[in-house]
């Protein structure tokens, strides 16, 4: 049994699609009394990176906070973008490495077909603008993609964008460039870590189906999934925890945190698990 008590293990630096770069999420993370924290970065651990050097620097500045390596892999299931995130990764695997290559490519190229697409429904080219909210063209998003076109006022809002033309189902999401579900999980066991399904209740299946998706992932490779995250009722917490057992799957607490700009996705500020499913950090004991 470890002694953690506040533990996030799902954030975003501006490495991918944060508003925070990685010294600044450390910072916040001390203040929150965090003990354990997993930046998990939208396929690359360039965050982690940036923040575990910050960390090496001044070693008695962050005593109170462990830093567990990550990643948020994007993948396919049944035409379905899902994201898996790895725990405990070996960041500089050459699976890693590969994998890191291999989606920093699918990146660009899904940027630039998103900005085609959005070009043909007779909206202005923003790719440019959109790389410039991210750190790369490797690193470019739809939030990038989102904020480009409040810019130059094409929508008021982030819903907007989404809801319009980025949202799933929308002439912006593209995802037909992404490994499947059991390519992603393999490259963060290789890799030494857990695969965790990103927060299942974002995905809108019917119970049938969520099954499914469990089994696959299960049967790939799959350890836990996230089942407490930021504004959960106790209800909803207890039907996960119901399928965890069923697909014998650890648990994971995630805030999703993006930035200020989403306070409702609160880093340090996700459910406790109270449904007594073994946390992933103990099972694997990971961190300390």
């Amino acid at each position: 049994m470890t002694s953690f008590i506040n533990v996030d293990l799902h954030c975003h630096t501006t490495a991918s699609d944060g508003r925070l770069d990685p010294r600044d999420l450390l910072a916040l993370a001390l203040e929150r009394n965090i003990d354990l924290l997993a930046i998990t970065d939208h396929d690359n651990a360039d965050g982690f990176r940036q923040a575990a050097n910050v960390i090496a620097a001044c070693p008695d500045d962050y005593a109170s906070l462990s830093l567990l390596s990550g990643v948020e892999f994007s993948a396919l299931w049944r035409g379905l973008n899902i994201h898996v995130v790895g725990l405990g990764v070996d960041v500089e695997s050459s699976v890693f490495l590969a994998a890191e290559r291999q989606q920093a490519a699918a990146r660009a190229a899904r940027a630039q077909t998103i900005a085609e697409r959005l070009i043909k429904k007779g909206l202005p080219d923003v790719l440019q603008l959109a790389i410039g909210h991210a750190s790369s063209v490797t690193s470019v998003g739809r939030p990038h993609f989102a904020q480009a076109m409040i810019d130059i006022g094409v929508v008021k809002s982030f819903d907007e964008a989404f809801n319009k033309w980025l949202g799933a189902g929308k002439i912006g999401d593209v995802k037909v460039m992404w490994p499947t579900i059991s390519e992603a999980v393999d490259w963060i066991r290789q890799s030494g870590g857990v695969a965790v399904l990103a927060h299942p209740h974002k995905y809108k299946m019917t119970r049938t189906k969520l099954c499914d998706l469990l089994e696959e992932f299960s049967l790939a490779g799959g350890q836990a999934m996230e089942l407490a995250f930021c504004q959960q009722s106790n209800d909803e917490q207890r039907n996960l925890a119901r399928l965890a057992r069923q697909f014998d799957l650890t648990a994971s607490r995630a805030s999703d945190f993006h930035g200020p700009h989403m306070p409702w996705n609160a880093l340090g500020k996700a459910k406790e698990i109270v449904t007594g499913i073994t946390p992933v950090w103990e099972k694997y004991s990971l961190g300390r």
